[in-house]
């Protein structure tokens, strides 16, 4: 998929908390012949979300399906529950669901944390994919702990080194890495869908 606008983006759970990151994933199919236009206006909502929104980011992918429709996904995530609340409340969510994604579309999927690797049926990609590119995503990091902080870890007790390596490893799979490798093998990840 090409990248259109390099912007992080939020999202909302289930069982509000105030403190939880919040992911969206919105994806949109729009006709050739409105295809600019859409882009367009995206392109202008999404410059404004950046400015009304700094704390969350949004990103954009475009792909050409079959039948020569434009297929866009819009990956936002939102650092708290509370910063996706502020944005769904905004004059400018009401203006974004009309020419964007409106609700009858049922385009939205909304996912908290790392909600999105574990959804079944047709909402994620396939698990067997997914397993691929946490093997991707771990393997590098328990090398890079092992080789660097391995001395420092040594010196302390062995609960407490383990403790402090999971929490490093599920912080950086949760809002670093796994975000990051979902959207540069986004097309591969939905290729049989």
């Amino acid at each position: 998929m090409e990248t259109l606008i390099p912007i992080e983006i939020p999202g909302q759970q289930e069982s509000p908390s105030p403190n939880a990151g919040v992911t969206a994933l919105i994806r949109r199919q729009v006709e050739s012949s409105e295809s600019v236009a859409y882009l367009e206006a995206l392109k202008l909502h999404a410059e404004s979300f950046s400015r009304l929104h700094p704390r969350a980011s949004m990103k954009v992918f475009r792909s050409t399906a079959a039948s020569g429709q434009l297929e866009i996904t819009i990956i936002q995530h939102f650092p708290t529950q509370t910063d996706h609340d502020e944005w769904v409340n905004s004059p400018e969510f009401q203006s974004w669901r009309e020419e964007i994604a409106p609700p009858e579309s049922g385009s939205v999927t909304k996912y908290v944390g790392m909600q999105a690797l574990f959804t079944n049926g047709s909402d994620g990609p396939p698990r067997w994919k997914m397993a691929v590119l946490l093997i991707f995503a771990v393997y590098p990091m328990s090398l890079a702990i092992s080789e660097w902080f391995a001395p420092a870890l040594a010196r302390i007790p062995t609960l407490l080194g383990t403790l402090i390596t999971s929490v490093v490893i599920v912080w950086m799979m949760t809002y670093v890495i796994t975000p990051l490798l979902t959207a540069l093998f986004a097309r591969w990840l939905n290729a049989s869908k």
